[in-house]
């Protein structure tokens, strides 16, 4: 085990993903940064994650079992207090992290004095197209996010995230979250402390039939009311960010028939805007539901 001052503790939860996590494992591994160890965090598998992890032959590599099944917030936070390392970060069972990652974001955030650093990512998705998150045309640049940035929408998955220890250690995942889990912790955490950007894409994400993120409206519309009850003060102090998570709400609301057209007011009252104020008619007149649905199908066949 690597025992140098900049040793990176790299967290990967996982539930019945043996099949995907030997190259989740390797690329941690394979780091051009080496002073790293990868923290498996098995939240009760009930295929042969165990044996797979026992045939992998590197001392690096600490193999916890969660006691009961948990989630992957809860997988994640017993990744940080078992952590030995200066830095956290994680990865996924089924993504993979680019050479370079560790490497360059640890330079970034000992040039820049971040306290915490996220990346670009390939997400790749079931049909084989590649796009990146978040939107490479807005964030093109390495820069520093402004909280109300990071308050008013998702911009870092918990793969490209790296921090120091003791921000982890002073905000662990909120295991209530059943989606936006990266998000809300990534809001939480920078409250207090600075956040770097790498617009370099540096993990790639691969969604699988399961993932949570896929079409999971209802987790997603409940995230975003968690965060808005959750954060009332922040939110409150940045009306920009609020009527943007307002237009978000009201967005998985129509997708799970739910009252949007409030929201919507509410935005409106906020922002001012007259797209705001079109959407709020529609709402109105029960044709949003149909307008969304529409753009979800067409996004879907790219």
């Amino acid at each position: 085990m690597a025992n140098e001052s900049n040793l990176v503790s790299a967290i990967i939860p996982t539930y019945n993903r043996s099949h995907l996590l030997r190259r989740s494992i390797s690329s941690v591994l394979n780091q051009t940064h080496k002073s790293i160890e990868c923290i498996v965090v098995d939240d009760c598998s009930t295929d042969d994650t165990e044996q797979l992890i026992s045939s992998m032959s590197d001392d690096r590599i600490r193999y916890l079992r969660m006691p009961i099944n948990s989630g992957a917030c809860a997988a994640r936070n017993e990744g940080i207090l078992a952590a030995k390392g200066k830095y956290i970060a994680f990865n996924d069972s089924d993504d993979v992290w680019k050479a370079n990652k560790i490497e360059t974001q640890l330079n970034a955030m000992e040039s820049s004095g971040a306290d915490i650093c996220f990346s670009a990512m390939e997400r790749h998705s079931l049909s084989g197209s590649i796009d990146i998150f978040p939107d490479i045309q807005t964030y093109n640049q390495n820069e520093f996010i402004a909280f109300e940035l990071i308050l008013a929408q998702s911009l870092a998955g918990t793969p490209s995230i790296v921090a120091k220890k003791e921000v982890f250690e002073s905000c662990l995942f909120d295991t209530e979250m059943k989606c936006f889990q990266d998000w809300e912790w990534l809001i939480n955490a920078s409250r207090n402390a600075s956040v770097y950007y790498i617009s370099e894409p540096l993990v790639e994400l691969y969604l699988q039939k399961d993932s949570i993120t896929i079409r999971d409206f209802t987790n997603q519309h409940d995230g975003y009311l968690r965060i808005l009850n959750k954060y009332k003060t922040e939110i409150a102090a940045h009306p920009e960010a609020h009527a943007e998570l307002l237009e978000a709400l009201a967005f998985f609301a129509a997708l799970t028939r739910n009252e949007t057209s409030e929201h919507l007011y509410q935005a409106f009252k906020l922002n001012h805007n007259p797209k705001t104020f079109v959407k709020m008619l529609f709402a109105k007149m029960g044709m949003l539901e149909g307008l969304y649905s529409r753009k979800m199908n067409k996004s879907s066949r790219h």
